[in-house]
């Protein structure tokens, strides 16, 4: 599951609909492009509490994810504990990879 997961996450990144990190996935929130912010299960409380905030207030899901930035960097990507997904057809492709459970 975390390889379709990784994969749906690198295809949004190359198609430049992935914006990571919490500034970047905040901004993508306030300018309503954020379809879904992703977590990796390794994210911090405080940072985790933040951007549940952010979430609410912009009417944006969580998905949370079933991997750490560790599997990130293994598979080649760049390390983030969050990122925004700023299309649908990426944001159904990880809902698929998830099976759709952790989405809230």
């Amino acid at each position: 599951m975390s390889r379709k997961i990784i994969s749906a996450l690198s295809l949004a990144r190359r198609g430049g609909k992935l914006e990571m990190g919490f500034l970047a996935s905040k901004t993508a929130v306030e300018k309503n492009r954020a379809k879904v912010i992703a977590v990796t299960s390794d994210i911090s409380e405080g940072t985790l509490k933040k951007i549940k905030r952010v979430c609410l207030e912009g009417d944006v899901d969580i998905a949370y994810l079933p991997i750490t930035k560790e599997d990130l960097e293994k598979q080649g990507m760049r390390s983030f504990v969050l990122c925004a997904i700023c299309d649908d057809n990426f944001k159904n492709l990880l809902d698929k990879a998830m099976g759709e459970a952790d989405i809230c």
